[in-house]
């Protein structure tokens, strides 16, 4: 629900019963969910834990991870056996499907699933379909053209529900009926949306449907609805749904219509072209007042919606509201440009891509648009000629494709400039201002790259591009929310995206432009290369932002015809660009991974015992045409060698920089085209046979690996969250994924979480990645992981050996754990390549370790004498939105909270280091003087069955209930899941953490603190810790000394009995909040990410401590095993006494030989039967005096 909540209004009113069907109505367990009629995969991003399956008749991005999968087919013939499924669903498909069969397919819809469909659309009545009208012709008069979806509606016709009502009933199909998404807020909102893209503001559409989904779930559920759904077959409980309400009388129908027609009329005229709805400038202020003050009910609530959207749309940051208010372009200092595009069928585009050329704001003499038609039968010439006569059009008759389509147009242009845009996109009206902004040729910076937004400008489609060894290409971040992504302005490129860029159109000619044997996809790849090997640079231009419908065109093509295009491309670019050694060094591991992606692709190793002696003797086989793609592609190169080694001849006599000055360019030379264990292997290996490593060191990690010991979900303790943020914060620069114990891979907010039950999977997945972040005990625990070529990144945020030390008290028991901590430690300094910690506090303290270490040395400091390459920090932070609150959870729902109490938030478990005994005490003495407040534990102990019981928990729990005060005043709730404690945070009023006077204070960092400044809470905390220090520093709460119950209580009462006092701390506590999210928290890493070959160099040049043998290792497992015997039993603690005496004596000792000794172990291997202490140091010491 959080990922459906952050889309669009209208694909949450879709997806939204679905959502609460299946969590609230169906098993736990993983169903099989299939989504028909829809092209994007939208399902699997909704139910992540299920197996999930889209239909449509084609794609566009679905997701390829995970366990989703996506087929091309039709609604009348699912390609499935009867009862294929447990849920089967259609989103605003019925509507598009001729009237005459519809049943039919419903029909089928019914028969591949074994329990409930969910049909949801918008079916016939009248109100509907004037508003529809309504709002076609809007987009019309701000946009020039229409609403797709909408023309389909009435070619087709809406569904009439008697029909098919009548249909169920007559088959004995049982269903219930549902409504959702009122009708005035439909009109309105998308009358706000096209207003906003005819003033190039399309930056505010994601915060309207944000605001939306957040605050207008409720009065959404108002009638008349938009959308209807239809639960067929419906489980036994069904969520409490909107009812559904037949039509009105005709009367009173037709006074809605009416009703509806004014508004959006009245709308239209207040949304005049100067005027930003956000700011409630005067015309719309003045409409909403009118509508508040009207007689009508259904207009007043609009006018109170509007006003809480709008009001909502003020708060949103710079970042998220894209203005194109800057200065026009001075036509004396600006080149001429020809806007060059090519299309094939595309009328469909055309309109909305000419319009945003012509609504540029660079000077128009200065403009020329080119367009390339490739032989368009769709009415495209025809459109040309009669709408658009300014524009030059050039058709030639056949498809030559991309590439030279382009360079047709480039010959033909003029200017000093060029600029390319595909026909399926829309251009900022600063896009070009902002291309010429960054074109510097005086400097060699002659092709200039735009950013390029997904249509709706809420995911990246291209802001940086790198490449693998053998010519793939990739868009870094496709896909992704766009705040989510790390965007470079001015960053060099290896190359520009096709799609949108700038190039000087004397160098594009006479450097050889577009290979016109590319025909498409990997052009602009080999362009760019080209342009660097040539003594050129390519830039990146944030501002010149264009909108893409994401293969808008190229989805025409079959996946074998595309996989001809891509493979052969990819080969005939890196046989043509690198240098002769560098190519006779790649071009066999090349061709290698192409033929094992055929067999991969093709699934061919099924049928492999076939060709082995005494295996199938049948000649033929079927073989799909995708593996049969990869021998047409190198057929094709080997056809065009007589014009491929002249070309590879002039490219190379012209070269002016080096391969080894452009390798860093490509960013991830080793990311793998196919995420397939087996793939990835075979290319691991042919990396490391053929000597690649060395060649391309100097490049960004291509695959991440976020270790996580806990569950990654959503109940999750800190450690889990933090690896669960850093993982998708790291995410926007490289392929990141997260691994968590268990068996199933999943997705989690679109971050790949993989799955791991021993060492063997987790070194396997490590060793795929050229980053590794462990935190804790894990290498204790899988020691092998301190052996793989990964920069291994160690997290020491959490100070556990002092945490321990609380935890267990004064005892032999706890002296044998502490030894047992500092191994831990140990281990993890010895091993690390990289660390980070929460504070700078937390940094001087790991300094001293690493120095006693002997991790600190002349090589080390020499590199970066504030050895922040060894060890910087990277707090915890906070995600990029705002704390959401769909609905109450605790007040008017607990039983003992009201609506109007105030609510002191204890948030996060309780550890026996924290003090909530102090505050059990100070609120039974605030209640007193503040009656109604409510003190709310969010969970007192960590969701997970390794974490021990904390004696603290337990006793505040006693005591509060000592105190009389037990689930009436002061309440401890359940851990929350993750998302939900947003919630509780939003409804809390002021809160509240207590620590001890102990050096694990000094040490700590209070996650739970931050998640209050987030949500704006006023904090009361003791002192100790560094966001103690924070709170005091920006005052943003109170701080007391720890321990002191008299003070606590002032401190509550304080905040509780002044409102105005809250909200002045609340607002200081929300602007500190925004400077530390989670995007800014990770720079320290991202750094890392991005030059991982440092750390390797260094790592080379520092000699690596020897970490304890296996033999030492068992040994201490050994001792882990006797303290808990030790702990239960203290007989046997008197019994092992004497050894542990002996393991003290001789300690000192033995961490000497590990520290300093080079051949200590090789002895301890070859006597597997010295299981203590005392027999091995004796071989030890017989073997060094040998």
């Amino acid at each position: 629900m959080q990922w459906l909540r952050s889309q669009s209004f209208d694909l949450y009113g879709r997806y939204s019963h679905v959502w609460l069907i299946r969590t609230q109505s169906l098993p736990a367990a993983p169903l099989r969910i299939l989504d028909v009629g829809d092209p994007f995969g939208t399902i699997a991003s909704i139910f992540p834990d299920d197996h999930t399956f889209s239909l449509d008749i084609y794609s566009d991005n679905p997701p390829t991870d995970g366990v989703h999968q996506h087929l091309i087919g039709s609604g009348f013939e699912l390609p499935f056996v009867d009862a294929s499924f447990d849920l089967v669903c259609t989103h605003d498909v019925l509507e598009h499907i001729p009237a005459a069969r519809r049943t039919e397919f419903i029909a089928e819809l019914l028969r591949v699933s074994a329990g409930p469909v969910v049909l949801v659309a918008p079916f016939a009545d009248e109100r509907l379909v004037r508003v529809e009208h309504l709002v076609n012709s809007y987009f019309v008069a701000k946009l020039g053209h229409t609403l797709s979806a909408l023309d389909e509606h009435s070619q087709c016709g809406l569904p009439d529900p008697v029909q098919i009502v009548a249909w169920l009933e007559g088959t004995g199909t049982p269903f219930a009926r549902f409504g959702d998404g009122w009708l005035y807020h439909w009109v309105a909102l998308y009358y706000l949306k096209a207003h906003m893209l005819s003033r190039g503001a399309e930056g505010q559409l994601h915060a309207l449907d944000r605001a939306c989904n957040e605050l207008l779930l409720d009065v959404d559920h108002t009638q008349p609805h938009y959308r209807t759904t239809l639960v067929l077959r419906p489980p036994a409980s069904v969520p409490e749904l909107p009812s559904w309400t037949p039509p009105p009388p005709p009367e009173q129908l037709h006074a809605e219509v009416d009703e509806l027609t004014e508004l959006a009329m009245s709308l239209s005229e207040a949304l005049v072209p100067t005027e930003d709805p956000a700011a409630r400038d005067r015309n719309v202020a003045a409409w909403i007042a009118a509508r508040a003050a009207s007689s009508s009910p259904a207009q007043q609530l609009l006018a109170s919606s509007l006003t809480v959207v709008l009001d909502k749309l003020r708060e949103i940051s710079a970042r998220d509201v894209l203005s194109i208010e800057s200065p026009s372009a001075d036509p004396a200092t600006c080149p001429r440009i020809a806007v060059v595009m090519v299309s094939f069928n595309g009328i469909d585009h055309l309109v909305p891509c000419l319009e945003s050329l012509r609504a540029q704001d660079y000077p128009a003499e200065l403009t020329e648009v080119i367009v390339v038609d490739n032989g368009s039968t769709d009415g495209s010439l025809e459109l040309l000629e009669r709408e658009y006569p300014w524009v030059r059009v050039l058709p030639q008759g056949h498809n030559t494709g991309f590439a030279v389509a382009v360079t047709v147009g480039v010959a033909a242009a003029t200017a000093e400039c060029v600029a390319f845009i595909n026909n399926d996109m829309r251009a900022d009206p600063g896009w070009l201002r902002a291309l010429v902004a960054a074109y510097d040729p005086d400097h060699g910076v002659v092709c200039v790259a735009g950013q390029i937004r997904s249509w709706d400008g809420e995911r990246v489609d291209f802001v940086d591009g790198v490449m693998n060894f053998y010519g793939m290409g990739s868009q870094v971040g496709y896909g992704k929310p766009l705040d989510a992504v790390d965007v470079r302005d001015g960053q060099p490129l290896l190359f520009a995206c096709g799609g949108s860029m700038l190039v000087s159109r004397h160098i594009y000619l006479t450097s050889g432009g577009f290979d016109p044997a590319f025909f498409a996809y990997f052009e602009d790849v080999d362009f760019g290369w080209r342009l660097w090997l040539l003594g050129y640079e390519v830039r990146f231009a944030e501002d010149a932002i264009t909108y893409h419908r994401m293969h808008g065109t190229s989805s025409r093509f079959a996946l074998h015809q595309r996989m001809v295009l891509y493979e052969r491309n990819a080969l005939r670019s890196i046989m043509k660009n690198y240098g002769d050694d560098t190519l006779s060094q790649v071009l066999a591991p090349a061709l290698l991974l192409l033929m094992t992606r055929a067999v991969e692709r093709g699934e061919l190793a099924k049928q492999r015992d076939a060709y082995e002696p005494g295996g199938d003797v049948e000649a033929t086989e079927v073989v799909p045409r995708v593996t049969l793609s990869h021998l047409h592609a190198v057929n094709d190169l080997v056809h065009d060698l007589d014009a491929l080694v002249p070309e590879r001849a002039r490219i190379q006599r012209a070269r002016k920089r080096e391969d080894s000055e452009i390798v860093e360019l490509f960013g991830t030379p080793f990311a793998p085209v196919l995420h397939d264990p087996d793939y990835e292997d075979v290319q691991r290996k042919l990396i490391d046979g053929f000597g690649l490593a060395e060649m391309f060191q100097r490049h960004r990690a291509s695959r991440v690996l976020c270790v996580s010991a806990n569950e990654i979900g959503e109940e999750m303790s800190g450690s889990s969250i933090r690896t669960f943020e850093i993982a998708k914060a790291l995410s926007s620069t490289t392929h990141v994924a997260a691994a968590a114990p268990g068996e199933t891979d999943y997705l989690v907010d679109d971050l790949a979480v993989l799955r791991y039950s021993d060492e063997a999977t987790l070194v396997s997945l490590a060793a795929n990645s050229e980053v590794v972040l462990i935190q804790g005990h894990q290498l204790r625990e899988f020691p092998r992981l301190a052996n793989l070529s990964s920069v291994l990144v160690i997290d020491l945020y959490e100070p556990f050996l002092f945490e321990n030390l609380e935890l267990h008290g004064e005892s032999a028991a706890a002296d044998l754990a502490l030894r047992q901590d500092v191994s831990v430690l140990n281990e993890l300094l010895d091993a690390g390549d990289y660390f980070i910690c929460a504070s700078e506090r937390q940094r001087d303290y790991w300094l001293g370790m690493l120095s006693a270490r002997g991790k600190i040395d002349s090589a080390t400091y020499a590199a970066d004498p504030t050895l922040r390459q060894l060890i910087d920090v990277v707090p915890f932070g906070l995600p990029s939105h705002k704390p959401r609150h769909p609905h109450n959870v605790l007040k008017g729902v607990h039983p003992a909270v009201g609506e109007d109490d105030l609510v002191v938030l204890w948030g996060g478990g309780v550890w026996d280091w924290f003090d909530p005994l102090s505050v059990v005490e100070a609120f039974n003495l605030v209640l007193d003087r503040v009656p109604n407040a409510k003190l709310y534990f969010l969970g007192l102990h960590v969701p997970s069955v390794d974490a021990p019981s904390m004696k603290m928990a337990d006793a505040a729990l006693l005591r509060a209930k000592e105190l009389g005060l037990y689930d009436t005043s002061i309440i401890f709730g359940d851990w929350a899941p993750y998302e939900i404690r947003e919630a509780f945070l939003r409804e809390s009023d002021i809160a509240v953490s207590s620590a001890k006077d102990l050096a694990e204070t000094r040490l700590a960092f209070r996650s739970q603190i931050l998640d209050y400044l987030w949500a704006g809470l006023p904090v009361v905390t003791t002192t100790g810790d560094v966001l103690a220090d924070l709170v005091e520093r920006h005052a943003l709460g109170l701080v007391v000394p720890p321990g002191d119950v008299n003070r606590l209580a002032a401190a509550m009462v304080d905040l509780l009995s002044d409102a105005g006092r809250r909200a002045e701390v609340s607002a200081r506590a929300v602007a500190v909040a925004d400077g530390l999210r989670w995007a800014n928290c990770v720079a320290p890493l991202r750094k890392v990410v991005l030059e991982p070959w440092r750390w390797r160099l260094a790592r080379g040049a520092r000699e690596r401590r020897r970490l304890v043998t296996q033999d030492l290792q068992i040994m201490l497992d050994d001792r882990d095993a006797e303290l808990d015997r030790v702990r239960a039993n203290n007989d046997e603690l008197r019994a092992n006494n004497d050894e542990l005496v002996f393991l003290r004596q001789h300690a000192a000792e033995l961490e000497a030989i590990v520290a300093h000794k080079d051949r200590p172990y090789a002895l301890a291997r070859k006597a597997p039967g010295a299981r203590s202490l005392a027999a091995l140091l004796r071989r030890v010491r017989r073997y060094l005096s040998a």
